[in-house]
C-alpha cells in the first residue's frame, strides 16, 4: 500500500512538473514572439535610419557648395586686385590730362600775349 501511494505521488510530482513544464513554455511562447517581432522591428527601423543617412549624405551638397565659396573668394581676390591696378592707371592718366590741359592752357595765354604784344602778331 505505501508503494502504491508512493507510486502515486510520484506519479502527481512527474505529472505536476510536466504540467508546469507545458504551461511555462504556453506563457513563453508569446514572449518569444513578441521578443521576435521587437528584434524585427528594431532591425527595420535600423535599416530605415541606414537609408535616411545615406540619402541625406547623397544629397548634401555642402563640400561642393564650400569649393565654389572658396573659388568665388580667389576670383574676387584677383577681381580686386584688377580694380586696384585700374584704379592706379586711371589716377595716372587723369594726372597726364591734368597736366597736359594746364600745359595747354598756359601755351594758349603764351600764344595770346605773344599775339598782344607789338610785332608779335607777323601780321605787321
Amino acid at each position: 500500500m505505501w508503494i502504491e501511494i508512493s507510486v502515486g505521488l510520484v506519479g502527481s510530482v512527474v505529472g505536476a512538473v510536466a504540467s508546469s513544464i507545458t504551461i511555462w513554455s504556453n506563457l513563453r511562447r508569446p514572449v518569444d514572439t513578441l521578443r521576435e517581432k521587437l528584434e524585427r522591428l528594431e532591425g527595420e527601423r535600423v535599416m530605415k535610419l541606414e537609408r535616411k543617412v545615406e540619402a541625406h549624405c547623397e544629397a548634401d551638397k555642402s563640400q561642393m557648395i564650400l569649393t565654389t565659396l572658396e573659388l568665388l573668394r580667389g576670383d574676387m581676390a584677383r577681381v580686386g586686385n584688377k580694380l586696384d591696378r585700374i584704379a592706379e592707371e586711371s589716377a595716372r592718366q587723369q594726372a597726364k590730362i591734368e597736366a597736359t590741359e594746364s600745359y595747354v592752357i598756359n601755351l594758349d595765354k603764351s600764344f595770346e600775349r605773344h599775339k598782344a604784344t607789338p610785332g608779335g602778331g607777323h601780321g605787321n
